[in-house]
């Protein structure tokens, strides 16, 4: 037969119970209170850490911010340097333009000026007006300027010249003319343009280029300015409507 459970087994039992459970909880306890200590210990190791990279960043500002004036400042000297010396080339380039302007002034002046009107009714291009310094213009706005403007009842021939003629002159007379002649004043309006270029000097590449470009060549010769077009040659046409 079995043993009789008395009231006393199931006090011993429940007594036994309650300090196991005592047990365990002092245990669970400590295990939360070394946890508590881990997080706080990792709580102020992480704050140290990022007070540190605070510092460093906050050094790091100051060396860049310092570093950064430092640049600044020798930019500004540079610039003044560099001011300084810009000035002084353009005052050296404006007393070199001075000189250039002289000799051009002449050279138009005196020596293709005078000789526009015979050497284009030369070429079988009658002149009834010659005009210098013509501004064109469209909605108010300047587009073109040109040295020269030859009219007739049929032709306009604008002339462009230059001290030394380059094959870039050429090119931006061509513009020139294709602007004018889409952006037409009264001057040029039903009439046909044609285009010519002069130069005190001109490169035989350059005049070359001139006239495959359909362009009229005035060049000086000595004591005289021709046009070195030859015979056979066919002006470039731009009509305008």
């Amino acid at each position: 037969m079995s043993k009789e459970i008395t009231p006393q087994d199931i006090l011993n039992l429940l007594e036994k119970q309650a300090i196991e459970f005592d047990r365990r909880m002092r245990k669970f306890d400590e295990s939360l209170e070394k946890e508590r200590k881990e997080r706080e210990k990792s709580q102020k190791e992480f704050e140290a850490r990022l007070e540190k990279e605070r510092k460093e960043r906050e050094k790091s500002q100051k060396e860049f911010e310092a570093r950064l004036e430092k640049e600044r400042k020798e930019y500004e000297a540079r610039l003044e340097k560099e001011q300084k010396e810009r000035e002084k080339r353009d005052k050296a380039f404006d007393k070199k333009i001075g000189k250039i302007g002289n000799v051009l002034g002449w050279f138009v002046e005196g020596m293709i000026e005078p000789r526009l009107k015979d050497l284009f009714q030369e070429q079988g291009i009658p002149v009834s007006l010659t005009i210098r310094s013509v501004t064109y213009e469209h909605n108010g706005q300047p587009i073109a300027e040109t040295d020269f403007t030859i009219v007739n009842d049929k032709y306009v021939v604008i002339v462009e010249v230059k001290t030394n003629l380059t094959t870039e002159d050429v090119k931006d007379h061509i513009k020139r003319l294709n602007i004018i002649s889409q952006f037409p004043n009264a001057l040029v309006k039903g009439k046909i343009i044609l285009g010519a270029v002069a130069g005190m000097n001109v490169r035989s590449n350059v005049q070359k280029y001139a006239m495959e470009q359909g362009l009229y060549v005035l060049k000086q010769k000595g004591e005289i300015v021709e046009i070195v077009n030859d015979k056979n040659f066919k002006p470039r046409e731009w009509k305008v409507k």
